[in-house]
């Protein structure tokens, strides 16, 4: 996003603004003691590898819910703020919708 003031004309331009994307994916599996399993049958692999689908899964499950049109949503609601914020000082806010680059929905 790219923010630029003209003070003399008492304008602010709001541009290159990126569409809501899932910038980390953070889960916690917790593992007993691994040594104390008696038919444990349980790699270090298996365990990564079950980790990695659990990851996966999340992000589908997040890509394919409301997350990121509900986030675009606050994005608005922020920009109203700030434009009525603006516009109360006696500012001019414009906000430029092209998109100069496009960047994946999900970056880790």
């Amino acid at each position: 996003m790219k923010i630029e003031t003209f003070p003399d004309e008492k304008k602010i331009v709001i541009s290159q603004l990126p569409d809501p994307k899932i910038i980390s994916l953070d889960h916690e599996v917790d593992f007993y003691d691994l040594q104390q399993g008696t038919f444990n049958g349980f790699t270090a692999k298996d365990y990564t590898e079950l980790n990695k689908k659990a990851k996966e899964y999340i992000e589908k499950t997040a890509l394919d819910s409301e997350l990121l049109i509900t986030a675009k949503e606050q994005a608005n609601t922020t920009f109203e703020l700030i434009e009525f914020i603006a516009k109360g000082a006696g500012w001019i806010v414009e906000i430029d919708q092209t998109k100069l680059i496009e960047e994946p929905m999900f970056t880790d």
